[in-house]
């Protein structure tokens, strides 16, 4: 049985800056495969949530890797899978 998807304020306000950036660096047909494998990614969450790696520091959290630039951190409760941040893996990070 999988678990629905929540995004976090946090998390669409990330994903709409990366896809920005992304469109306007790369062009809309490479933003467009990102929202697929972001797509793809968080199905799998659904599916299997305790598949991606946990944090060592914060270890209720989880992050997928969806490009080596582009991770999700989320976070597993018993009725959702919460998706807490885009992460631009570019950038420092407590995770």
């Amino acid at each position: 049985m999988s678990l629905p998807i929540r995004w976090a304020p946090n998390a669409i306000e990330d994903l709409s800056n990366t896809l920005t950036y992304v469109e306007a660096r790369f062009g809309v047909e490479v933003a467009l495969a990102l929202i697929e494998k972001i797509e793809t990614t968080t199905a799998l969450i659904a599916e299997f949530p305790e598949m991606y790696v946990r944090s060592i520091q914060h270890p209720d959290l989880r992050r997928a890797v969806i490009t080596r630039q582009t991770a999700l951190i989320y976070r597993i409760s018993s009725d959702a899978i919460e998706i807490l941040h885009v992460q631009d893996t570019r950038q420092d990070s407590d995770f």
